[in-house]
């Protein structure tokens, strides 16, 4: 907007002209007062093209300044004027070059004829001059620093009392002003103007830096997002798989329903879920998502699961002080040896790269649904006058199975602006994944240490090659690693993992000496692994289980013949001296008698046994020596001149 004889003379024509070109519709006029502005939308230019435009403007006046400038003698007194045919035609080349920059549109003062000529006597004038008071008080009131000072205790009072994240500044001061006029000692500053006591709070509030102090003093959260964070975090400082991080998101939206097996009724429940992604690329090594709260032991096989997908992450998993740092958690990964940072308390930048994810999952997922909530009450849905969500006409089984979709689906596969080294790249997670997964040797934990780490175990009794953990099945050791006797028929601790039943492994629950070899077993010590057997096709888990058995038995037939050998070997002479070559004893009717003989005085002795009556209270006296029975005697008798004995 321009006023109309600016317009005029700026594009060169006159009333009828422009007469014309109103009735035409090409530009408009607008009275105010007495004065008429045009609308022209050829001259609708922007502030920051104005303002390139007028510097270039200047420096152009600026060099014929100088060269003008340079016609002058040297050795001219100062303020003498002196006059040039050059000079002359340069100034009337500057007049020349302002006209044509105004009719640009371009604003240019202080360029007349005679504005001209001081600047080529003095060069130095086209530096413009700051002001010596710039920052003083103009205000006769205001320029006494005491009343100055009053100004300052009050405004600094009131708005500090405040709590609110912006306090208006307005309403400060006409608090300050009703104030000053009730108080006699501020009747200075109730003089003041208020428009003028406004622009000096105005000020106050920016050289204070008001506005970030209450930050700090009231909402010191919103002031730590602005702070200095480290360019190319999670981009360029960071490679693939070197962090993961784990954290929990509440859905945005007021609940699903779930149905109650124990009241028989529908529930409203909020839908939480956890997620854990590498962060070079946001993909989602693992999450899990439920209409119910977690606990320890639900992130501790959530962890489990990851490390087993991917491998052990190159330098740690990145978390929050929350479920994810309870003692079970960190106890499993520092059985594993991977490092865990769980940041400071309430620091959302320690893993910004997690909170984005979960910003995708609100506005591309959440936001669809009919109770969406948001993150504010800004943000909540409404299609009535009510405040309250909108009903929720879905179940949480329906939309988890819609949130599975649409992780493994649109957040994977949709292109999206990355930064990477410092370049914008477009590219989805997962192809961004996978690029980089096929350049990359993933570092995966040996399988008995992610059972011996996880610390699931039940103690269960080794048969005959095999044991049984109840609903977990039946495992058999295998027939090219079998067990020693001596390790079957005990009683084992097994460790297993719930997400990886196929195997478990035994460990000793008491030292073993393996006599044969000299194998010494401690208690606590790994034994073996053994596998599943349902795990197994029909046909296999046949022809595995008759060569185990088989080979098994072999095994106790053997240690059967080495134990006679050995028992002969060390108790030699408790045999007769007559042994064949096959090593069988020859004189074995001589043990035989000598059984029968032990067995005669055992029951000499047993029939010489004082018996106490039941019906006797006091005082013992002893009983008659009872005497053999015929038949006792004849059986005793056929046993010595048999010369074989039954045990």
């Amino acid at each position: 907007m321009i006023e109309f004889h600016n317009y005029l003379k700026l594009k060169g024509i006159g009333r009828r002209a422009f007469y014309y070109q109103l009735e035409q519709g090409k530009i408009f006029k607008k009275e105010v007062g007495r004065r008429i502005f045009v609308i022209d939308p050829q001259l609708s230019i922007s502030d920051e093209a104005k303002l390139t435009l007028k510097q270039e403007a200047l420096k152009e006046l600026e060099m014929l300044t100088l060269r003008a400038n340079a016609h002058r003698p040297k050795d001219l007194e100062a303020g003498k004027k002196y006059h040039s045919k050059e000079i002359n035609a340069i100034i009337t080349q500057m007049l020349e070059t302002v006209s044509i920059w105004q009719k640009r549109g371009v604003d240019l003062r202080g360029w007349s004829r005679a504005a001209c000529y001081r600047k080529i006597e003095n060069p130095e004038a086209l530096k413009r001059k700051t002001r010596s008071d710039i920052f003083g008080n103009k205000n006769e009131q205001l320029a006494n620093p005491v009343v100055y000072e009053k100004l300052k205790a009050l405004y600094f009072k009131r708005f500090f009392e405040s709590k609110e994240k912006f306090p208006s500044k307005r309403r400060i001061c006409k608090q300050i002003s009703m104030f000053c006029r009730k108080n006699e000692e501020f009747y200075e500053i109730a003089a003041i103007p208020f428009s003028t006591l406004y622009d000096n709070i105005k000020k106050m509030h920016e050289r204070y830096a008001h506005e970030i102090i209450h930050l700090y003093k009231n909402n010191y959260s919103d002031l730590s997002k602005h702070r200095v964070y480290n360019e190319g975090a999670f981009t360029a400082d960071m490679e693939f798989m070197e962090w993961y991080a784990i954290d929990d998101h509440v859905h945005e939206i007021e609940g699903a329903w779930i149905f109650n097996t124990v009241k028989g009724e529908w529930e409203k429940k909020k839908v939480y879920s956890w997620v854990c992604i590498e962060c070079k690329t946001m993909f989602p090594i693992v999450y899990h998502t439920q209409a119910d709260n977690f606990n320890g032991d639900d992130i501790k096989l959530l962890l489990l699961k990851a490390l087993m997908n991917a491998g052990r992450p190159v330098k740690g998993i990145l978390m929050d002080n929350g479920l994810a740092s309870t003692k079970r958690c960190r106890e499993l990964l520092d059985r594993l040896g991977v490092k865990h940072d769980s940041g400071k308390a309430y620091d959302w930048m320690h893993k910004a790269i997690q909170e984005r994810i979960f910003g995708f999952v609100k506005t591309e997922f959440a936001s669809e649904w009919n109770n969406y909530i948001g993150g504010g009450r800004s943000e909540v849905r409404h299609t009535s006058n009510k405040m309250s969500p909108e009903q929720c006409d879905f179940t949480a089984k329906q939309y988890i199975d819609r949130f599975d979709n649409y992780m493994e689906g649109f957040y994977q596969t949709v292109e999206r602006d990355r930064t990477d080294n410092y370049k914008k790249v477009t590219i989805s997670v997962r192809e961004d994944f996978e690029n980089r997964w096929l350049k990359f040797t993933p570092e995966y934990i040996d399988a008995v240490k992610l059972r011996f780490s996880y610390m699931l175990n039940k103690v269960a009794k080794m048969s005959l090659q095999h044991l049984s953990l109840g609903n977990e099945g039946v495992y058999t050791a295998g027939y090219d690693n079998m067990l020693d006797p001596v390790l079957q028929m005990r009683d084992y601790m097994c460790y297993y993992n719930p997400l990886d039943l196929s195997e478990c492994d035994i460990y000793a629950l008491e030292n073993i000496l393996i006599q044969k070899t000299g194998e010494m077993i401690e208690k606590g010590q790994y034994v073996a692994t053994l596998s599943r057997m349902r795990d197994k096709v029909p046909e296999t888990k046949r022809r595995e289980n008759a060569i185990l058995n088989k080979k098994n038995f072999k095994m106790l037939k053997a240690y059967a013949e080495n134990t006679v050998d050995i028992t002969l070997a060390e108790n030699f002479d408790a045999f007769g001296p007559e042994l064949n070559e096959k090593g069988q004893i020859l004189d074995t009717r001589k043990g035989l008698h000598q059984k029968a003989l032990m067995i005669m005085q055992d029951a000499e002795n047993k029939v010489k046994e004082v018996v106490i009556p039941d019906t006797k209270k006091r005082g013992r006296k002893p009983a008659e020596e009872a005497e053999l029975t015929p038949e006792e005697l004849q059986s005793l008798k056929d046993i010595t001149e048999s010369g074989e004995y039954d045990d």
